[in-house]
């Protein structure tokens, strides 16, 4: 990080600023140093920790805003976070693993416009994803009585979630999946067994309405 210039020295004087081959991220220090003509900041090593699979950018141009890594096979842009950084295909295990992309952005500080790019290290540690709701789901259909748990959309999504919690890095939204695959199925068992009830209720009341009306005929018969 630049907090400040030591003005007697050659690296940075009123007009030229060399500090490429560095660990520079972010530049918005140097926003007013409006007389350089001479501008040399590339070719940074910068190194950053992650314990989520989005993380804020430490990449920042003069002006203080993000500068975007050059997508790749293990880190892109956040298009859903402006100014987050996202791991592609993160593992929730805990384990460390060191991640790197470029980039490259042109900035212009003062009369000069130079490149600002380098090399972003992330070592990334992402926890075990919480299963807790997902098992409580599961606890809730396994006490549903038989005739719950036997229905086949039940079955399969109790099935899909067991595989779920039985793999070693689930992700979030594998679990979401599951979780929310689980209580819908058993909502629509509870909710077709309840359709039948009320249909045989209905049709057994029906039929003692027509025994009643032709007991009421026989009466009538009889009394004639």
């Amino acid at each position: 990080e630049i907090s400040s210039c030591d003005w007697s020295s050659d690296v940075c004087s009123s007009d030229l600023l060399r500090v490429d081959f560095s660990t520079i991220a972010d530049l918005s220090p140097l926003k007013n140093l409006t007389n350089l003509t001479r501008l040399e900041v590339a070719n940074q090593r910068v190194s950053a920790r992650t314990t989520s699979a989005t993380f804020p950018s430490p990449l920042k141009d003069p002006n203080g805003a993000v500068v975007a890594i050059t997508d790749g096979a293990s880190l892109v842009n956040d298009g859903d976070n402006p100014g987050a950084i996202k791991v592609v295909n993160p593992v929730y295990d805990g384990t460390e693993r060191t991640l790197r992309e470029n980039w490259n952005a042109n900035v212009t500080i003062g009369h000069v416009t130079a490149p600002f790019s380098g090399e972003l290290t992330v070592r990334a540690a992402i926890p075990k994803a919480d299963l807790n709701a997902l098992k409580a789901a599961v606890a809730v259909a396994d006490g549903k009585p038989d005739y719950i748990k036997n229905d086949a959309a039940v079955r399969a999504a109790l099935e899909a979630a067991r595989v779920v919690i039985a793999k070693p890095a689930p992700t979030p939204a594998e679990i979401a999946s599951a979780e929310t695959v689980l209580r819908q199925a058993v909502a629509a068992a509870e909710q077709k067994e309840s359709n039948a009830k009320a249909a045989a209720e209905t049709a057994v009341a029906a039929a003692e309405n027509r025994s009643e009306e032709h007991t009421s005929e026989l009466q009538s018969h009889e009394l004639i």
